[in-house]
Parts: structure tokens; sequence; C-alpha cells
């Protein structure tokens, strides 16, 4: 289920309120991206040492050799390349990009959890409205009816949760579990050789025939039908519409193109953002705009900035794929 911290940041006015959840790990960003970060972090210094203890030292020689010029050449190519993806890397729109897919993701996330239908609802206006007589019948009818709406939710909800699938991995689960009775087991396997498809609805079905023979037994009124029935109708239409969120994703292309666009950006900031140690002046200074000093220059081993780049970006695409399918088993998805 969503990761719930509104009660631990009740009190806004208090020194650091939000400080209590940041070090969470459950749902947090840490878990997301920690081994991508890792992953990251090595292949960075591995090219970062790769110039450091080879291109660098074996270029600092004897420049009437052969060996050194080549050495001197591929150092000189390395500078250029860095300097070359540290330039365009400013062209990419990815703020725009994650920005928008995002934003898409988070509100189809929202709507889904929306159109989530609430039984007990139901339930309060059959307890209310139905009256089919005292004694143990009326309260079986009205038991029979909710049974329904639940079974008709589980049953819908099977085909996209992965929990509620693991829970009730076969109609004879949600028997064991006395949400079906046998007799509706033998009624659904005989549609299953007239129709392969999802017969999600048909308790609704049920439901709808309990409250007709209601209607004309006497026991409900017809404005009292109509509201019940008007909630049934309520409750298929959001549940196909759950189905439908399922079928109906994101378009492929889309999700492939910020994908694709985060990781051939990261991948040339892993050449864009190493420091290197031009061996003149003039180059230190047109790499980083920054004149050289007379006796120091500044070299960064770590890429601090990199890395909490990394962090933001690639925290912004993992939350769009952890909510692009809220009925998985991340820990923001529904139970």
């Amino acid at each position: 289920m969503t990761v719930s911290y509104t009660g631990d940041v009740a009190n806004a006015s208090s020194f650091g309120c939000f400080s209590t959840i940041l070090c969470r790990w459950r749902g947090s960003i840490y878990k997301l991206i920690y081994k991508e970060l890792l992953a990251y972090i090595m292949a960075y210094f591995i090219i970062n040492l790769t110039y450091r203890v080879v291109l660098v030292p074996k270029s600092e020689c004897d420049m009437t050799l052969p060996s050194c010029q080549r050495w001197k050449s591929y150092r000189e190519l390395f500078e250029a390349l860095r300097l070359y993806c540290h330039e365009n890397l400013k062209t990419v729109p990815l703020t725009f990009m994650l920005g928008f897919y995002v934003s898409l993701i988070v509100t189809r996330w929202w709507k889904q959890y929306n159109l989530l239908p609430w039984p007990d609802s139901f339930g309060m206006l059959v307890t209310g409205l139905y009256n089919p007589g005292s004694g143990d019948k009326g309260r079986m009818m009205r038991r029979s009816i909710i049974r329904y709406i639940t079974l008709s939710y589980c049953i819908a909800l099977r085909t996209v949760s992965f929990r509620l699938k693991k829970r009730f991995p076969t109609l004879e689960h949600l028997v064991h579990a006395g949400i079906m009775r046998d007799d509706e087991l033998e009624e659904f396997r005989k549609l299953d050789e007239k129709i392969s498809a999802n017969k999600w609805f048909l308790p609704l079905v049920w439901v709808s025939k309990m409250i007709g023979n209601g209607l004309q037994e006497g026991h409900i009124l017809a404005p009292t039908a109509g509201a019940l029935m008007k909630e049934v109708g309520k409750i298929r239409q959001n549940l196909q519409t759950l189905l439908s969120y399922d079928w109906l994703c994101v378009p492929l292309v889309y999700t492939q193109t910020v994908t694709l666009a985060t990781y051939f950006y990261f991948g040339a900031a892993l050449i864009g953002s190493q420091w290197v140690m031009p061996a003149t002046s003039d180059a230190y200074e047109k790499v980083y705009k920054t004149p050289a000093g007379d006796f120091v220059k500044l070299d960064l081993v770590f890429p601090v900035f990199v890395l909490i780049q990394f962090c933001f970006f690639l925290g912004w695409l993992k939350v769009a794929e952890t909510l692009i399918n809220p009925f998985g088993e991340d820990d923001d998805d529904f139970e």
C-alpha cells in the first residue's frame, strides 16, 4: 500500500519537520535508485581512472618518441570528446520530457484510485432500502447481494492486480474463501463453453435480478430500486474503466522515448562530466571557463553535482515506473 507519512509531518512549525521522513527506506528514493547509482559511480570511476592512470602519465613523456605522440593524441581526443559531450548535453530537454511524462502518470494513477468502488457504500444502501422481510431469509438475501458485489470486484481485479491474483489464483480459491458458492462456480464453467471472455460482470447480473425480484414481490419501491440499480451500474462502470486502464496503457513510444532519453543523457554525462586536466592553461580555461592558477589547478575527483542530478532525474523516472501500474507489488502500489 502507498507509504503514509502525513502523521509524521503534521506539525509544520517544528524545525526540520521533513527530516523524520528523509531517513525512511520503504518507498524511498534510496531504495529505488541505489542499484543504478552504484553502477553509475562504478562506470564513472572506471573511465576516470583510465584517464588519470593510463592516458595522462603515458602522454607526459618525450614527444620525439612515436609512442608518446600516440598517447598524447589519445589524451587530446578524450578531452575533446569530453568537451563535446558536455556542451551538447545542454541541448537535451530532459526536464520538459520527464516533467510532462511524470505528470501524466501521476494523474493516471490518481484516477485509477478514485475508480476503485467501495462495497460498504452499496452495503449501506442495501441495508437501508432493500427490505425483503424479517428473519433469516431477509438477512441472507441482503448478504447475498453484498457478496455478489464483492465477488464481481474480486474477479475483475484478479486480471490486473498481481497481489490479488496470488491471493486467488483460480475461481476455486474464491469458493474456499466463502466469496463464491459451488453452484455459482458451475454457472461460470457453463459459460466458459460458450465464451472465453472474463465474466466478472455476471455477479452484477445476479444482483440486478435480485433487485428486480424484490420490486415484483413488493419488498422494495420503484424509486428505491432505481437508486440501487444506479449504484450497481456505477460499480460496473468503474470496474470496466479500471480494466480499460490496464488494456490501454500509456503509448509505448512515449515511455520508450523518455526512458531512452534519460539513459542516453547520463550515458553521455559519463564522458561529459569527467574532470580532465588539460596540458596547457589555455585549454584548461576553454574547458572550465575559469583561468588556471599559477601554482595549482582545481582537480575534483568525485562528481558531486552530476550524482545529485542523476538522483533527481532518475528518481523522477522511477516515480513514473512505480506508478504506471498501481496494481503491482511496489511499495506505493494499491493492495
